[in-house]
This record gives structure tokens, sequence and C-alpha cells, in this order.
């Protein structure tokens, strides 16, 4: 319908109005594109991918302030992922300027009100284990694996310990007798060994039956399963029996860690045994740690106590027994199963301490 007109008055008027354009960018007040850039496009597009860091009053900054503040968020936003990578550590920023996490290098003990980790357990910093934790991503949490947690751990005997005293406890049904070991607490046992061989740590992981006569004594039968152990060994640094609660409220024992729903984790303690204060002084740590690293897989406090309980959960023959229950029969097998490898790296910061800082 209409035909293009070509001629060199278009071209001469073309460069006319570009040059305008840009002469009026060039004499615009340099506080008006400082809040159009930031107040738009920087606070409205980094604040949504790095919520870590305050730019809301960037663009109230001089010049070099400015530049500064943007090079600061570039940064930021490499440093954030290649620590979801598990490359770095973030020394992150709330909205209110205030240090959300522990810089590498810095004392843990002078950060007591955001710090990452609470208590002092280690030199974290030095054996570059890495949180991977956004503000606005409250599942993100600690990696499941870290290689730098790998040791020459001594071969003369295990350091570990698995039993259950109840093999047919079961996930994902209401069936009390779940003999099917992917299923089972069993599951959740071999997945925990598994992710202890990746560290280094010899693992027995005993999967004798000793709840299909009664119930009620199988605590009777365990028993000599991991008598018959400690005789051949000695105690170990951790003998852990691997039980699953009945909880009908699944929400209530389970948690959502790294993207996937998990079970959540209680210890068990018989208080009148008498080998209590040991028995807790390592359940106390490896809380710790699940405190630091992945504090929602814990069930409340994650402690709950008997004074005696049934043969005193076997706690009186070992220095190191701890009695876990994984879940509930409302968690599917899977969640349970991804919980053992949280809890493989949770027994593994256990085991590094306890050998590399005699």
């Amino acid at each position: 319908m209409y035909k293009r007109v070509e001629s060199g008055g278009y071209k001469v008027l073309l460069f006319i109005s570009l040059l305008v354009i840009l002469i009026s960018l060039v004499l615009v007040s340099r506080d008006g594109m400082k809040n159009y850039l930031l107040s738009g496009f920087y606070e409205n597009s980094f604040q949504r991918e790095i919520p870590l860091m305050d730019v809301k009053s960037a663009y109230n900054e001089g010049k070099s302030g400015t530049s500064s503040r943007l090079f600061k968020i570039i940064g930021s936003g490499l440093s954030r992922e290649l620590n979801l990578l598990g490359v770095g550590y973030v020394q992150a920023q709330g909205v209110n300027n205030e240090s959300i996490a522990t810089s590498a290098g810095a004392d843990p003990k002078r950060n007591t009100g955001n710090d990452e980790f609470s208590f002092d357990y280690g030199t974290y910093e030095n054996r570059g284990i890495k949180v991977n934790r956004r503000y606005s991503d409250k599942n993100l949490v600690a990696g499941v694996y870290n290689p730098a947690l790998v040791f020459n751990y001594p071969t003369n005997k295990p350091q570990v310990l698995i039993y259950h005293t109840h093999n047919g406890e079961g996930y994902g049904a209401n069936k009390a007798d779940e003999r099917d070991n992917d299923k089972n607490v069993v599951a959740v046992g071999n997945a925990l060994t598994e992710e202890l061989e990746n560290y280094g740590i010899m693992v027995i992981h005993d999967t004798t039956i000793h709840d299909d006569k009664d119930y009620d004594k199988a605590y009777y039968e365990s028993v000599k399963t991991m008598e018959k152990y400690l005789d051949k060994y000695g105690d170990m640094d951790l003998v852990i029996d691997i039980h699953r609660d009945a909880v009908d409220n699944k929400a209530a024992v389970t948690t959502r860690l790294n993207g996937k729903d998990v079970a959540k984790i209680m210890f068990v303690f018989a208080r009148e045994n008498e080998h209590f204060q040991d028995n807790y002084k390592v359940a106390s740590d490896l809380l710790k740690i699940t405190n630091s690293l992945y504090p929602s897989l814990l069930r409340g406090e994650g402690e709950f106590y008997r004074n005696h309980g049934i043969n005193y959960y076997n706690q009186h023959k070992s220095k190191g027994a701890v009695l876990i229950e994984v879940g509930a029969h409302t968690n599917k097998p899977q969640e349970a199963k991804e919980t053992a490898k949280y809890l493989g790296r949770i027994m593994a910061e256990y085991l590094y301490k306890k050998y590399t800082e005699v």
C-alpha cells in the first residue's frame, strides 16, 4: 500500500533525532538516572535473584558508591551461584545490613545472633565445609555429601554398628509388620551404611530379625546381636538402633531439605542406664551438628526420654549407643532413605572431629 521513500533527507533526519536523544540522556540528572536504573532494573531484578543483598538504598550513594555497589551486587551474585554449586561460601547481607552468615576465616564465636553455626564444632572454615543457604529459600541447606570429611579411619575395628530391634517397622503403610527390606527401617540402615562408607568409615550393618516372635521382647533379642559384635571388637564409636515411630500426622514428621521431602529424626534415651551420660554426650554432639546444618530435620527438640525403657533400649551395653527414630509409618520409604543421607553427613562430621582432634 505504502512505498518507502529512499532519500538522503530521511537519513539526515534520523541522525539528528538520535543525536538529540543522546544529548538528552547526557544532560539528564545523575540522581534521576541512578534512581531509574537502580530502583527499576537492579533493585527489582537483583533483589529477586539475590535476596540476601540490600540494594534499597543503593541509589542514594554517590557515583563511586554506585559503581562499588553494582560491582558488589554482581560479585555477590556470582559468589552465591558458585556457593550453590559447592564452590564457595557467601558472606550474605540481610535487609538490615546485618551479617547472617560467617565468612570464611572468621571466628564463629564472635557471631552470636545470626551466625549459621551457633556453637564451635571443629574448624569448619579450614576444612572447606560449605553451607548453602539462601534467606529466601529455607529448605536449601547444607549439601548431603562433603568430600572434605573423607578420612583414613583405623581398619582394625569398625567405627559404627547399625542394627534394628524392630526390623518390621515399615513406611508408607499401616501394616505393623513390613518384611520388605526396601520399605522398612532396614532400607534406612542400608542407605546410611552406603553414605558412611563413602567417607571411609567402617560399618557393620546387621539385619538379623529380632521382632518376628515377640515385638515387646525384641530388645532382649537384639541385645544378643549387639553383644556379639562388642565381644569381638570392643565398644564402638556409634552403635545405632534405627526405628520409626507411629504418627498419623505426616506433617509432624516430615520436612523439606534441598527440594526434597525427608523424614524428621528424634533421639530416644533411657535415663537410668549406667552409660546415660556417655550416650547423651554422643547424641548431644549429633544434635548440635544437626541444628547447625539441618535444623528442620529434628522433630521438636530432637530428644525423647524414658527412665528405663525396655531393657534400657540396650543403651547400658555401649557408651556410643544411639537410638534414632526416623520418621513414622506415614512417611514414604524414599523420604526415610533421603534422611539416611543427611544422617551420614551428620555422623561423618562427628567422627571426623573425634579422630582428627585427638
